[in-house]
């Protein structure tokens, strides 16, 4: 039987959303390692490595097992992600442009070496910055520098007051650059 690796929400998720990674079809307590990888705008490699041991039916859920080692050690669901460094020293993960994706790519390897050992399965997810159908409005009015994102539904923008002395702006939402 084939390994598989699935990726759940699948496909693409918000960058702060959390995944569910799980490996089914591995052999009963095989050891394995799991790799993540992404490339910056800049083309500059991020990865991250952990060690795992597949349960006694051959499956593997990062939410319960924890890494045995690597870039990360103990019960970390999403420290394939956390955990990413650059190849390059001090290079730093930064999104420049929240309009495109970081794609990143997992691989199951068997055995224990990051490096070596054979392919078992392999997949890719996106992870965007920005839902489906948000716009990105610069705003520039003498020296304020920002970035309206206005939802996918058009609809008016209103001030809600409340009891205290805060305002809210909603449904959308700036950033100030």
């Amino acid at each position: 039987m084939a390994a598989t690796l699935t990726v759940e929400p699948a496909g693409r998720c918000c960058w702060d959303e959390p995944v569910r990674i799980a490996v089914r079809g591995l052999a009963p307590e095989q050891p394995v390692t799991l790799r993540a990888s992404l490339r910056d705008e800049k083309g500059a490699r991020f990865r991250a490595h952990a060690r795992y041991r597949a349960d006694a039916a051959g499956h593997l859920d990062l939410a319960r097992a924890p890494a045995l080692g690597g870039s990360f050690a103990g019960l970390e669901p999403m420290g394939l992600l956390w955990a990413l460094e650059p190849d390059r020293p001090f290079w730093r993960l930064v999104k420049r442009d929240v309009q495109t994706p970081f794609v990143v790519e997992l691989e199951v390897l068997d055995g224990h070496e990051p490096d070596g050992g054979r392919l078992l399965a392999r997949a890719e997810h996106e992870r965007h910055f920005m839902s489906p159908g948000v716009r990105r409005v610069p705003v520039r009015a003498g020296r304020v520098r920002a970035t309206l994102f206005l939802p996918p539904e058009t609809s008016e923008m209103s001030v809600h007051k409340t009891s205290r002395v805060d305002a809210t702006l909603h449904p959308a939402s700036f950033y100030v650059n």
